[in-house]
């Protein structure tokens, strides 16, 4: 039986992109690396509320 690749793209969001969903992004990155499914989904994170050039939460980033 012929199976086609199921590739995904998922979109992580929050309110202002700075500390959940880049570290969501970043714990989801980290786990389909070790599953060996990087390549087949392709993910993101983004806020509702988001300002450019805003950089991420050093607790977030300390918590990495």
């Amino acid at each position: 039986m012929f199976r086609k690749k199921l590739d995904l793209s998922v979109l992580l969001v929050c309110t202002a992109n700075i500390c959940r969903s880049p570290m969501a992004e970043a714990l989801l990155r980290d786990h389909l690396k070790a599953k060996g499914l990087d390549r087949r989904v392709k993910v993101a994170s983004a806020g509702i509320r988001a300002m450019a050039g805003m950089p991420p939460d050093p607790r977030a980033l300390a918590a990495l």
